[in-house]
């Protein structure tokens, strides 16, 4: 009993060591964002002048990025890990793997392509200004910049969605799929169900064994 209380001490230090090294790392991550959160709120001149002139036109391209990458990156993931997961088809071990090679793509590779694809749109925009005039021009500017910002972006992170639904799907999760089918359930409606919402709690449901029943 002495040997296991004193093993379980030290696992509980290490525990509280490693999570204090990630809630100091987090904080560095986050602190940029502290220092404007508290600037916001000082009286002095300069973080006024930027509250009132830069700083909600940033709030707004950051809400629409983090929306638009979130609903496109799951748009990717969510299909493709199902289908993977499963079905049978005669390729499939090649895309289990192919769909996470956009991780080794480096990020000054995207950086090049994002600005490439902003050069080709230039003839465009010239022709949108020349027949429907300059504000015209500025929207189609502006989802041709945001719509392929948000697709480079979400071509390089749905990966990590990818995998983690896939490991869901292909492991606890198959007993629902193939309960459904048993029981005369088409695909499409397994999709719609089983997919969806055993998706959203796959990330904790696989590591826990009673959210399956598997404790009873």
């Amino acid at each position: 009993m002495g040997v296991t209380v004193r093993s379980e001490s030290r696992r509980g230090q290490r525990i509280d060591l490693w999570s204090g090294l990630v809630v100091l790392c987090a904080l560095l991550l986050l602190a940029p964002l502290i220092a404007v959160f508290i600037g916001v709120f000082q009286p002095t001149e300069e973080w006024q002048h930027l509250v009132s002139t830069v700083l909600p036109g940033y709030l707004l391209n950051t809400m629409i990025l983090v929306l638009g990458v979130s609903l496109v990156s799951i748009l990717f993931a969510l299909p493709t890990a199902w289908f993977v997961a499963t079905y049978e088809f005669p390729t499939r071990r090649f895309w289990k793997w192919a769909l996470v090679m956009p991780l080794a793509v480096p990020t000054f590779a995207s950086a090049f392509t994002y600005f490439d694809v902003l050069e080709w749109s230039i003839p465009l925009i010239i022709k949108v200004r020349q027949v429907w005039g300059f504000d015209a021009s500025q929207w189609v500017e502006r989802l041709v910049r945001y719509g392929m910002l948000i697709l480079l972006l979400s071509s390089v992170l749905y990966p990590y969605l990818y995998l983690g639904l896939r490991s869901a799907f292909s492991k606890q999760q198959g007993v629902y799929f193939e309960a459904g089918r048993m029981l005369g359930k088409r695909p499409e409606l397994d999709f719609q169900t089983d997919c969806l919402a055993h998706g959203a709690t796959g990330f904790d449901c696989r590591s826990e064994p009673d959210c399956h029943g598997g404790g009873e």
